[in-house]
């Protein structure tokens, strides 16, 4: 997607302001002379874009152990678990890539 250098710059800056600095949506808005849903609008485009990438790290999954279980199990060289979750094929997709990618040739 191509946008113009000055829409980018206002999406990067809300990104920032609200990840970062923890503004809200309204104080964001009066901060780059633009309406709330612009905003949200901005925040979408910046995930859909990869500018922003968040990760929850959740302390509650154990998938180191699983992954040496699985190996010891059945024999493997090397087994990877990660978690996925089940909302949007195109998130699974990106959380297998990461994961594939990551892989010793």
């Amino acid at each position: 997607m191509i946008m113009e250098k000055e829409k980018l710059l206002k999406i990067i800056e809300a990104a920032k302001l609200y990840y970062l600095l923890d503004y809200n949506q309204n104080d964001i808005a009066k901060e780059l002379g633009v309406s709330r849903p612009t905003v949200s609008r901005f925040l979408q485009i910046a995930k859909q874009e990869g500018i922003v990438d968040i990760k929850i790290m959740d302390p509650t999954e154990d998938v180191e152990n699983l992954s040496l279980e699985l190996e010891q199990k059945f024999g493997l060289k090397k087994a990877i678990v990660t978690h996925i979750p089940q909302y949007e094929d195109s998130v699974i997709k990106t959380y297998l890539g990461e994961k594939g990618s990551s892989l010793p040739e």
